[in-house]
């Protein structure tokens, strides 16, 4: 998974456990009710912890999707 904006360039590289994961949230967040609760998801793939989380702005909905290796 690749972003890019502007000068920012972030990439993630899952295996396909994780894509799957990936998937799941996204196919969550098509339904989810944010009125009731914000959405929040963490996946454990090997050495690393994936998160996905999604809030509310005056901008509408945004979903981040976060890596971190060894607990850092």
């Amino acid at each position: 998974i690749t972003e890019r904006q502007g000068r920012y360039h972030g990439s993630i590289r899952v295996g396909r456990s994780g894509l799957d994961w990936i998937i799941a949230c996204l196919v969550e967040l098509h339904s989810w009710e944010f009125s009731k609760q914000h959405f929040f998801k963490r996946f454990h793939e090997n050495y690393k912890i994936l998160e996905c989380s999604c809030r509310l702005n005056k901008g509408g909905c945004f979903a981040e999707i976060s890596e971190y290796h060894n607990e850092a």
